[in-house]
């Protein structure tokens, strides 16, 4: 059964692909493993799924838009300064 809301990751969907495009070409590492002082290296030719494959992340999740000061989940999904790359299973 539905809920009635949509996933406000696929409000603006080609921005989110641009951003993960643009987070891919900056090579950024693993934000999560590089805070615990890990190897933090995304090898973006996994496939996705892998439990190490690149995966977009919200640093103010979309739950919890208010605490960033956004006006709504949209907003929060689609701020490229919210986002962050991380491996699969550190996002899980």
């Amino acid at each position: 059964m539905a809920s009635g809301r949509s996933n406000p990751r696929q409000h603006n969907r080609s921005r989110r692909i641009a951003n993960a495009r643009r987070l891919r070409l900056e090579d950024r590492p693993c934000w999560i493993c590089k805070a615990f002082g890990r190897p933090s290296r995304i090898d973006h030719s996994l496939p996705p799924g892998h439990p190490m494959s690149f995966e977009v992340d919200e640093l103010v999740p979309v739950s919890r838009y208010w605490l960033g000061g956004y006006p709504s989940p949209e907003a929060c999904a689609d701020d490229y300064s919210n986002l962050a790359a991380a491996h699969r299973r550190c996002n899980q």
